[in-house]
């Protein structure tokens, strides 16, 4: 009652689909417009697209809440499986195993947000394009440089 579902199972399409393997547990702002209806909404969205806090492509798709990596961990932060069961968020815990959730409403949306434009070959064009070309090399590689380089030094 208290979940905006709609809302929810968008941002858990675009964590899956983007790989956003830190914001499920720690980098997900919850909020609220009404003081009633809460969803998460994206912060800090640096570790996508495969890359790790390294700045290594570590993650290859397709990447679940499950996905474990060779070491034994998980992918995702904050999951961690521990006699058969998914620890971590609760709240995505009981969606995930609420039918309605994966029969109904995950579908519905999905299906919206490839109509209205999320698609490969519309991401795959505004990242190859348009994203690329609209940022000088400098200001690009100065973000990873500050968090990927000069930490390490």
């Amino acid at each position: 009652m208290h979940l905006d579902l709609w809302k929810m199972a968008a941002y858990y399409i675009y964590f899956l689909r983007f790989g956003l393997v830190d914001s499920v547990e720690r980098n997900a702002q919850w909020k609220t417009y009404d003081g009633l209806h809460w969803h998460c909404e994206p912060w800090d969205m640096d570790i996508a697209l495969g890359n790790n806090n390294q700045g290594q492509i570590t993650f290859r798709p397709p990447l679940t809440r499950t996905t474990q990596l060779g070491n034994g961990s998980y992918a995702y932060s904050g999951s961690a499986k521990q006699y058969g069961t998914l620890r971590g968020n609760w709240i995505w815990n009981a969606l995930e195993s609420w039918s309605e959730w994966y029969n109904d409403i995950l579908p519905a949306v999905a299906a919206a947000l490839t109509k209205a434009g999320l698609t490969y070959d519309n991401i795959n064009y505004m990242f190859d394009k348009e994203y690329v070309y609209k940022w000088s090399e400098s200001i690009y590689n100065l973000g990873g440089h500050f968090k990927y380089i000069e930490t390490l030094t």
